[in-house]
């Protein structure tokens, strides 16, 4: 189909409104709208023919009712602020309704642009993932995991090759970008050579007569069957600000996805566009603030937004959601995958289907912003077809705007982002998220027993905890140093280079930087806490070095029978004793015991300036195994968060065990699904869980301790959601079986299991009738009730398109 024209076939004709186009076999013919689309159908010739005898009978009757509601949609539009612009509309989609297939498949393009306003320039066909141009660059999803691992070989040797291929066809492209170089649109451009195409630009309603007002460096962009899904642009400026909240309002944006700072490396990269409280007006728009929550690897706000263009300011407000990513360097990517996998499906999911498009802007809006649409598309493509064409849809977008995955970095991210939700796929999870709905599903069919893998899904969550994508996934250099070997316990469990903790000491000596410590992300932090080892004779200063340098006020020691173990002293001074720590010193001023904790308070002071720091110490005995019943387990939790509210600190938390093992990443992940449960009702147990592992590898030992974890997030979303149905002093033996001791009876509990050993232990539970039974039960009952939803869900969408689209008799989809 060529542009601005239709091919109507088959004796079939299209019916705009009132104005009814006869179509004859193999006739083109050209259609233009001055009015909205109301209803489009095929109908026979022959009823065309009594259609047009009998509206010619009725018009004359409606005419002055024509004009009188034409007069009355004016008015309507220009009290709600804007005025329609009424030059020629091209008809961009029809949707061939006789057709049985989705509707979304059968879009047939006239014209590249969905804007009221029309486009010129060269048109761009919609992409439907089918270009036999690059059929080889598809790959089927049961294959991609080992198609990645091929990529990844020789410093991702295929990986390169390809995107320079894709570079080299963009280079190809001569669409023209006019309106970019207008003279008087050239300090709306951040950077000089990210222009925008004119055919697919975003264009705004006009401030003059001369339509000078309606250019943004923006451009639209397709997604997965639906054109136009996402707005790519830039970082707003002091002089577009203003602008860009007008296209949020006139495209009718809900969400609007940030991927950069305001400023990296010392370089302003995106101003300031929102309030930071309050209300602000930017042009005719007025924004204000509704709420901000912080997350550790993004900050969504809400915003809500109306037009002040008329004047008596009556006017509907609607809700903007903002998606903030705050841990993705500029032309680089981020270090996890987990966490970006779940920003995208987060915040794609916020926007409603009968929603404007997505807005997505970095600093130039084309390296970031095009990985995050890439990978958004390529989620929506996984759960309709079998196979991915990655290469053949960016080098489509890329004709919609220029530079799109600026990087081969980011290009060889999108494999990783997609590989992480293709193997949750392959185990069975779509989404491995729990909420209120589906927790107590999710969470009983962790017993689900495959013949074919001989494995559980909890079994095969936590092989995918423990897999490594690439061979140099887990650097841990450092800790593997030889004049660093010996401020180890084990060497079962190493820091993950670029979340090790780095001391700052006045020693100059090589290793003097290196403690056996390891960040870990919270609920709303990316350091929101410390897991290390208990120290050893030779780190006690080392440990004091790590307190008074992360200005550290909280330290959570956890223990069993630590005492027992050769090499565990006591790390802090005496009463009457004063330690030397080089340029500060430690002195114990409280040691008292309350309820099931002990407490000891230290006063750190500089010897070189006015400055001190108080320290508490929680001690806890064989936390969490003498907790009975379960949510016991969260005592220890709520009076940590308690303390840390009272002395105000946002200093990162300390966590320590004997080797800064299972029981330090427990308490941190009860700690941060505590806190998740309370912002957002919302768990991800797998992500939490392998994150951890990620950064501190080997820190969990088997699956039990997986699903100890599962179980506490039951307690949760049963003792906060659902207090009175829930009786945790019962125990199934489902729950028996899963008792993280015993699993490995042979060791002792603290002892880590080195990682080489994960691979060749599988444990399969062994599952009595009566359990598998009572599970056999709960699924059958669970896929009953979505079945019932289905079929309501499908016979109301019938329904509707029957009222819709029923035209002369004749059956829609």
């Amino acid at each position: 189909v060529s542009a601005n024209v239709v091919d109507v076939k088959d004796n079939y004709s299209v019916v705009v409104e009132n104005d009814l186009i006869n179509g004859n076999s193999n006739e083109k013919v050209n259609v233009s709208i001055l009015c909205p689309i109301t209803r489009i159908a095929s109908i026979p010739r022959a009823s065309a023919r009594r259609e047009n005898r009998i509206l010619g009978g009725i018009i004359a009757g409606l005419v002055l009712s024509i004009i009188s509601l034409t007069a009355l949609a004016v008015f309507i539009a220009y009290r709600k602020g804007f005025m329609p612009d009424c030059r020629r509309i091209i008809l961009h989609y029809v949707y061939l309704i006789r057709k049985k297939h989705h509707p979304r498949s059968n879009l047939v393009q006239i014209n590249g642009s969905t804007d009221g306003n029309g486009s010129n320039g060269t048109s761009v066909n919609y992409f439907d993932g089918n270009n036999k141009e690059f059929d080889s660059t598809s790959i089927a999803i049961n294959q991609f995991a080992g198609y990645v691992a091929r990529m990844h070989k020789d410093g991702d040797f295929g990986f390169v090759r390809l995107f320079e291929d894709i570079c080299e066809v963009s280079k190809s492209y001569t669409f023209p970008a006019d309106v970019s170089q207008l003279e008087y649109n050239k300090s709306k451009n951040r950077y000089t050579n990210i222009l925008t195409y004119d055919h697919s630009r975003v264009k705004l309603s006009s401030e003059d007569r001369e339509g000078r007002g309606n250019y943004i460096n923006a451009n639209y962009v397709d997604g997965h069957q639906r054109a136009n899904a996402y707005i790519a642009t830039q970082g707003p400026m002091p002089n577009t600000i203003n602008d860009f909240w007008r296209m949020i309002w006139e495209k009718d944006v809900s969400v609007l996805v940030m991927i950069t700072n305001i400023k990296e490396r010392g370089r302003v990269k995106c101003d300031l566009y929102w309030p930071q409280e309050g209300s602000e007006t930017y042009g005719t728009i007025q924004v204000t603030l509704v709420s901000t929550i912080p997350y550790a690897y993004y900050v969504k706000r809400i915003f809500s937004i109306r037009c002040k263009a008329n004047r008596k300011r009556i006017t509907y407000e609607r809700l903007v959601h903002q998606f903030h990513y705050t841990d993705w360097p500029d032309h680089g990517v981020p270090l996890f995958t987990l966490p970006v996998l779940s920003f995208i499906r987060r915040s794609s999911a916020c926007n409603p289907e009968s929603g404007g498009p997505i807005v997505v802007h970095c600093s130039a809006g084309v390296g970031r912003t095009g990985t995050y649409i890439v990978v958004d598309t390529m989620l929506k493509k996984i759960r309709e077809q079998h196979s991915l064409n990655i290469p053949s849809f960016l080098k489509h977008i890329r004709q919609q705007r220029n530079f799109l995955v600026q990087t081969e970095e980011q290009f060889i991210f999108i494999y990783d982002v997609l590989l992480e939700a293709i193997q949750l796929l392959n185990i069975g999870y779509n989404d491995i998220e729990l909420n209120e709905q589906n927790f107590d599903y999710i969470i009983q069919m962790l017993d689900y027993f495959d013949k074919d893998s001989n494995l559980t899904r909890l079994d095969k969550q936590f092989q995918l905890i423990l897999s490594q994508m690439k061979t140099n996934d887990y650097p841990q250099s450092f800790g593997q140093m030889e004049e660093n070997l010996s401020k180890n316990r084990t060497q079962a469990i190493l820091p993950y280079n670029p979340c090790r903790v780095v001391l700052s000491t006045e020693r100059k000596q090589s290793g003097s930087e290196y403690i056996n410590a390891s960040y870990m992300h919270g609920c709303h932090r990316v350091d929101e806490f410390i897991i290390t080892q208990h120290p050893m004779m030779n780190t006690i200063t080392d440990f004091w070095q790590m307190i008074w340098n992360t200005n550290t006020s909280i330290i959570v020691s956890l223990y069993a029978d630590e005492k027992s173990q050769p090499d565990v002293p006591d790390f802090w001074p005496l009463p009457s004793q004063i330690m030397d720590c080089g340029s500060f010193s430690v002195c114990l001023i409280d040691e008292r015991f309350e309820c099931e904790y002990i407490y000891r308070d230290f006063l750190l002071q500089s010897t070189e300036e006015d400055y001190e720091l108080r320290v508490k110490i929680v001690s806890s005995t064989y936390w969490p195994d003498a907790c009975s019943p379960l949510k016991a387990s969260f005592n220890l939790i709520n009076t940590i968060r308690k303390l840390r509210l009272s002395i105000k600190s946002n200093s990162p938390i300390v966590v320590h065990d004997l080797f800064g093992g299972h029981r330090a990443a427990t308490f941190c992940a009860l700690y941060t699904m505590t806190e998740q449960m309370e912002v957002e009702g919302i768990l991800n147990v797998y992500e939490l869980a392998k994150l951890y592992h990620t950064k501190r590898p080997g820190i969990w030992r088997h699956n039990g301790d997986l699903f100890f974890l599962y179980r506490c997030a039951e307690i949760l979303f049963r003792e906060l959601k659902l207090p009175n149905s829930y009786n945790s002093t019962q125990t199934s033996s489902y729950h028996r079986r899963y008792l993280p001791h015993q699993y490995i009876p042979s060791q002792a509990l603290d002892e880590p299991v080195p990682i080489s050993s994960y691979a060749s232990t599988s444990t399969q539970p062994t599952s009595t009738s009566s359990t598998t039974s009572a599970f056999a039960n709960v699924a059958q009952t669970v896929m009953d009730s979505f079945s019932k939803r289905r079929q309501k869900s499908r016979s109301y969408r019938s329904q509707t398109l029957k009222k819709i689209l029923f035209l002369n008799n004749e059956s829609p989809l």
